[in-house]
Order: C-alpha cells, then structure tokens, then sequence
C-alpha cells in the first residue's frame, strides 16, 4: 500500500514539474527556437488542438521571419508516421512590427484575464502567446480589447503569411 502511494505522490510530482517545465520555459513546448536571435525578439504563438490534429506554432521576428512549426499529433507518434516539421515564411515587416507593439501593450501577459472557454476537452482549440518568458492564458475570450488584438494578429499571421513549400 505504501509503495503504490509512493509511487502516486512521484507520479504526480513529476507531472507538476513537466507542467512548470512547459509554462515556465522562454521557448514553449514545440516551437522552433531561432539558433542567431534573443528570445526577446520572438513571439512565440502556440495552437493546440484536437487529440487527433497536430498543434502548431508561429515563431515571429522583428523583421517578418516566421517559421510554422507543426507538432505531432497522437497518430503521427506511431512508428512509420510523419513527425513535426517547420516550414519558413514571411509577414510584411510593417505587419511584425504591429504585432510585436500589440504584445508589448498586452504585457505582463499573465496579467490578462483567464476566461471559462466553452469548448471540447477533446477537440477544443487554444491559443497562447508567449514572450519574453511570459504566458498569456489561453485567448477564448471575447470580453478583453487586448485579448482581441491578439488573437486577430494571430489570425493575420495565420492568413498572410508566405510559406515556402514543404519538400516531400
């Protein structure tokens, strides 16, 4: 009885430590760290989303570089599956520009409000900014102007950004 407590109370404290880990860290879980730049001038955009469909992440510079990196999704773990994989793009520097503005103005992220999001456990999506080691709450909600602005950058990245084409 013991043991199996024991290994409980370790299970349990290596998963708080895994979470810590992956909000805590500059470069969140499954976004391309830039080998040449400071992670203060990067924003980072994470997407989770369904079980079954990969996540993604929007790594953004100053000067318009993206890289979309796609994570695996449970299928993809599977021996023989594809793995992640990025993609280089671009966003117009004027667009870089707003959008690291519209971060800084959002900042200190942690302080924006945490919504109750009304979605799947399963297949519900969400979005997270990450700079300069700061995690903003997921951005469902619709009551914050801040919360507003990020998430239609978001949308702009995800709408106007040039990738190159993956190579087979």
């Amino acid at each position: 009885m013991i043991a199996m407590i024991s290994k409980r109370a370790l299970l349990l404290a290596v998963m708080g430590l895994a979470s810590f880990a992956c909000c805590a860290a500059d470069v969140p879980l499954g976004c391309a760290a830039p080998n040449s730049q400071s992670n203060d001038e990067v924003i980072f955009f994470l997407v989770s989303r369904s079980t079954n469909t990969p996540p993604y992440c929007y790594t953004v510079n100053r000067s318009g570089t993206v890289i979309k990196e796609t994570g695996a999704s449970r299928f993809q773990r599977m021996p023989g599956q594809a793995g992640p994989s990025d993609q280089p793009g671009s966003i117009s520097a004027s667009l870089a520009e707003k959008i690291f503005g519209d971060v800084e103005a959002a900042r200190p992220l942690s302080a924006l409000p945490k919504t109750r999001c009304a979605k799947s456990v399963s297949f519900g999506t969400s979005q997270y900014v990450f700079f300069k080691g700061e995690k903003s709450p997921d951005l469902c909600g619709f009551d914050n102007e801040k919360v507003e602005t990020l998430k239609g950058d978001l949308a702009k990245i995800m709408s106007t950004a040039r990738f190159e084409q993956a190579k087979p």
